[in-house]
């Protein structure tokens, strides 16, 4: 896969990202509705919690929390741009696989509608560095597609039409990736996505 061409593709889509699925006649896949709502539900976010959103373009997920210290890593600027436009404040230009924060910062890191552009190798390095950032006593919440689903391979042909890359890896390859890091605390289907609620491996 190509992070740049990934990065750039976001960049210049970024103005129209906010009402993908939304525009009457637009060809989309699933329901994005049903499953950023219960996304956000499976956060289940606590005022004053220190929160990291991954890939968190112009900031649905994060800015739903409304709190002080929630931090937005994505890896276009654009996207970030407009984030910050909508409120949005600790903001970082990075890429996933290379987190700039120190150990143990965070009590929830989430990461929606981001794995499906990475062969599961990649994946691995991220779930990696989220375990590194994540306290011992906090959470995190990821999704991932839903091989068993004919919407994501809808999904795969027009991203592909697109010109990115999608993967769409069977559950058991996934939880062996994230077992090697957390313990799975809850599984979610939505549409065509399975969520994710983690703990980390030595959380009591």
């Amino acid at each position: 896969m190509d992070k740049k061409q990934l990065a750039k593709w976001y960049s210049l889509a970024a103005d129209n990202y906010d009402n993908w699925g939304f525009l009457e006649g637009e060809e989309c896949v699933g329901d994005g509705i049903a499953e950023f709502e219960n996304f956000v539900s499976l956060c289940n976010y606590k005022t004053g919690e220190k929160t990291l959103d991954i890939g968190c373009g112009t900031g649905r997920v994060m800015l739903s929390f409304n709190g002080n210290f929630v931090v937005g890593i994505d890896f276009s600027a654009r996207m970030l741009a407009l984030c910050r436009q909508k409120g949005g404040c600790l903001l970082i230009l990075a890429d996933a696989e290379y987190l700039p924060i120190r150990n143990s910062v965070f009590d929830l890191v989430t990461c929606m509608g981001l794995f499906e552009y990475y062969p599961l190798e990649i994946a691995d390095k991220i779930l990696a560095e989220i375990a590194r950032v994540v306290k011992v006593s906090g959470r995190v919440v990821v999704d991932f597609p839903n091989s068993q689903v004919e919407d994501s391979y809808k999904l795969k042909l027009l991203e592909e039409k697109a010109g990115n890359q999608i993967f769409i890896h069977e559950k058991e390859e996934i939880l062996k990736t994230i077992w090697k890091y957390f313990t799975v605390k809850k599984e979610n289907f939505v549409s065509n996505e399975i969520q994710f609620i983690l703990y980390p491996k030595n959380k009591k």
